[in-house]
């Protein structure tokens, strides 16, 4: 018996189970055990229950759900067992131990997005003997959410991964935890449904899952960019040179042109123009900052500012201060639509800062996407134009929320530039946030760490994509 799910979703499902089943010999050479043999080939026992033949385990399920033959598979590599009903759809299989459950994990969720129209990451990461992922889907028009989790056990790695309808995918959640028992116990224990759904609808109100959108492509439209070219004078550690920075001129004329993401010259940043500072402030050598300097351009007190432009919050606790040494410690550029913020650890600031955060809100038009603006900062024009002469990648990853990317730059010196890019939307996507970290490698793990724990926007911690063990492991 089948339930009334979309053909086309079984199709893929099935592409997806025969993904996993033929994933098992080639992760196999890396575990220390193959899965066990499997010489029956059903174990189904009756319409509502289920023998697992890898493992003995009983499956049991009430209500509308059902077993699907066709998308199910017992063989020598693995088995699956799939159920559906009219609230989702979930499938069940066994790794080998010692697998790399993040590879697994991401190699199945390609083999999805190979055949899906169009896809999106909201959520991945791994803890404890736990690897997880929240994806959005678009099949033939449908949109849909897909939870996928890894559990390391004592003897196998357990996955389950649950399909529904993304607007209603809390209350399929729900119904699977009510309705499917493995040995009496209920599935996807701990997880909360609600949770879940707040993610995909936040989600979908920044980036709609169209058939065009994947993970690392772009759309044709025209965007601003995140960030650009910044000179030798007005960074302390001389992350660029002058010869790679463009002219005042060249930046005007690419802005009243229509600038895009891929156009390093596109919008000014907080390094690059004075015309945004607030009237009549001049950037000194002075590193003591003063709230009330920067009253007319958004900072509310020592710790706190506010976006002119856009109302956004940002909040810092003692460990930053406002960068006095940079030429635009504070700006608000209503022609350009920028409102900026640059903040230096309060240990060091000047040629031998500890660490250095620009933050930068512009206006966009809901199109741009994380995944879309890392593909940008990883590519070869960003690279050459953008991040300076040498630079390398060390970290990259975007979700539907945020997307990261960690450089190391070359410095004429001879001495290396640690460079975290961060990019998030507010407002429903209509409003860009650019952060920007900046740290040598000897400083960097301790600066990372302390903007993380002391600077938020919005409530919310900055810079989450990475930690400092992560970049130093690269470098």
């Amino acid at each position: 018996m089948r339930n009334s799910w979309p053909t086309n979703l079984f199709r893929t499902l099935v592409v997806l189970l025969f993904g996993i089943t033929g994933l098992v010999p080639i992760l196999a050479q890396e575990a220390a055990s193959a899965p066990a043999a499997i010489a029956q080939t059903d174990g189904l026992i009756d319409d509502s229950t289920y023998i697992s033949l890898a493992t003995g385990e009983q499956y049991t399920w009430s209500g509308s759900w059902a077993y699907d033959e066709s998308s199910s598979t017992a063989k020598s590599e693995g088995e699956v067992i799939a159920l559906s009903s009219d609230t989702g759809a979930v499938l069940f299989s066994y790794f080998p131990v010692g697998i790399d459950k993040d590879k697994a994990r991401d190699i199945i969720l390609s083999t999805f997005e190979d055949s899906a129209d169009g896809f999106l990451k909201v959520d991945r990461g791994a803890y404890d003997n736990v690897s997880y992922s929240l994806d959005r889907a678009n099949l033939s028009g449908d949109e849909l959410g897909i939870f996928t989790l890894f559990v390391e056990r004592s003897n196998d790695i357990f996955v389950s991964l649950f399909l529904a309808p993304q607007n209603t995918f809390a209350a399929g959640l729900t119904d699977v935890q009510a309705q499917v028992r493995i040995d009496g116990a209920g599935v996807f224990e701990g997880i909360e449904p609600a949770g879940l759904q707040t993610a995909l609808d936040d989600s979908a109100a920044v980036s709609p899952v169209t058939p065009s959108v994947k993970s690392g492509e772009e759309t044709s439209t025209p965007r601003r960019t995140p960030t650009e070219v910044t000179t030798e004078e007005d960074f302390p550690t001389e992350a660029v040179t002058d010869e790679d920075t463009p002219t005042e001129e060249a930046t005007e004329e690419a802005t009243r042109e229509g600038a895009t993401l891929g156009d390093p010259t596109a919008a000014p940043t907080s390094r690059s123009r004075q015309t945004t500072t607030k009237e009549d402030s001049s950037p000194t050598a002075d590193t003591s900052s003063d709230a009330g300097d920067f009253a007319d351009v958004g900072v509310i007190s020592d710790g706190q500012y506010e976006s002119p432009q856009f109302g956004s919050s940002v909040t810092w606790n003692n460990a930053w201060t406002i960068d006095t040494a940079a030429d635009t410690p504070v700006a608000s550029d209503t022609e350009e639509g920028t409102d900026l913020i640059s903040l230096a650890h309060a240990d060091r600031q000047g040629p031998d800062s500890l660490g250095s955060v620009y933050i930068r809100m512009f206006s966009v038009d809901g199109t741009d996407t994380p995944e879309s603006i890392v593909k940008y900062w990883t590519s070869d024009s960003y690279l050459t134009e953008g991040a300076g002469k040498g630079s390398t990648i060390l970290l990259s990853d975007s979700t539907a929320q945020e997307g990261g990317v960690v450089l190391v730059s070359k410095l004429d010196n001879g001495a290396e530039l640690v460079q975290y890019l961060s990019v998030f939307f507010l407002d429903r996507g209509k409003t860009a946030v650019i952060v920007e970290f900046y740290a040598t490698p000897d400083s960097v793990e301790l600066a990372l760490a302390d903007a993380q724990d002391g600077i938020q926007i919005e409530g919310d911690s900055i810079l989450t994509l990475f930690d400092g063990k992560q970049i130093m492991a690269e470098i």
